[in-house]
């Protein structure tokens, strides 16, 4: 009997390129201008056909988050820090004498957690320069945490209460910024992407760091602001683009490829002592991992 002859063998279509997004350059004269990385996110997604949600969890929850802080901003962090009750206005105004135009100091702290959020967090400034007081019962059993520190001179504020564990009624009351999923980002690119991962993951990145810089930005108006954490960026240079006006006064357009926080030296007038944890320009024990390493949280 006559073999029934094999029915050809079907090519499996080539894998779709993934979808291109185009890069933004980053510039430090953008780093408080948040909106232009969020709007050029979005532009893309609508160029590329796409919706927020066809993102990748690890873009779309700090994109949203970021997207949901901005809604609420200024906060609760913000009030307490505004409220001109836990002055001190004895020290502000010996300042006045020398400085007419001095306000109260203030340091930022930005951190990543365990769970791979940010969080940002304000305190007076030289809080975490200065040894405990012990021996100071009254001011550890009322709360106040300005006296439960031996300060070389006296803060700008008389009271101040913070680092409260997250609760149903919220989080902390001097946590200015915080944004679910930012640690897990990533430059790693997969075969099954259906985009340009780690481009996406530079355009978050600098939305943001510019979401950072506009809060230090609007601070700035009313505070004396001490960054104690800053953002650090690994850089790739970009072919220069005719129609970019930076190009013509020689800056070349840079993306974000890499990134870590490092801490920064304290404001003038402060010592360090052993009790301060790590030293200025230390980088901080948090580095970002590739997909499907050993301690990525995804992996």
């Amino acid at each position: 009997m006559p073999r029934k002859p094999r029915a050809p063998r079907r090519t499996p279509p080539p894998p779709k390129a993934p979808l291109a997004f185009r890069p933004l350059s980053w510039r430090e004269y953008y780093a408080h201008k948040p909106m232009r990385y969020m709007t050029w996110i979005y532009r893309e997604l609508g160029r590329l056909g796409m919706d927020p949600d066809d993102l990748a969890p690890v873009h779309e929850q700090p994109l949203t988050e970021l997207v949901s802080w901005w809604e609420d901003w200024p906060n609760r962090a913000y009030a307490e820090l505004s409220d001109p009750l836990k002055w001190d206005f004895n020290t502000l105004s010996e300042r006045w004498k020398t400085k007419r135009d001095a306000k109260p100091r203030i340091e930022l702290w930005a951190e990543v957690t365990k769970k791979g959020n940010l969080t940002v967090r304000w305190y007076p400034t030289g809080f975490h320069d200065v040894a405990p007081a012990w021996s100071n019962s009254e001011g550890w059993s009322s709360g106040n945490m300005i006296a439960q520190r031996q300060w070389p001179q006296p803060p700008d504020f008389r009271f101040f209460h913070g680092d409260e564990a997250a609760s149903w009624s919220g989080r902390a009351s001097n946590e200015l910024m915080f944004l679910r999923g930012v640690g897990h980002l990533h430059f790693q690119t997969w075969r099954g992407d259906t985009y340009t991962h780690d481009v996406v993951t530079g355009l978050v990145l600098g939305a943001v760091r510019a979401s950072y810089g506009a809060m230090i930005h609007a601070l700035k108006e009313s505070f004396e602001v001490t960054r104690r954490t800053d953002f650090e960026f690994d850089l790739e240079t970009l072919p220069a683009d005719p129609k970019d006006a930076w190009a013509a006064v020689g800056s070349p357009p840079n993306r974000i490829v890499g990134w870590r926080l490092v801490d920064l030296p304290p404001a003038a007038g402060w010592s360090r002592n052993e009790l301060a944890g790590r030293e200025p320009g230390e980088v901080v024990p948090f580095v970002t991992r590739r997909r499907g390493e050993e301690g990525d949280p995804k992996a």
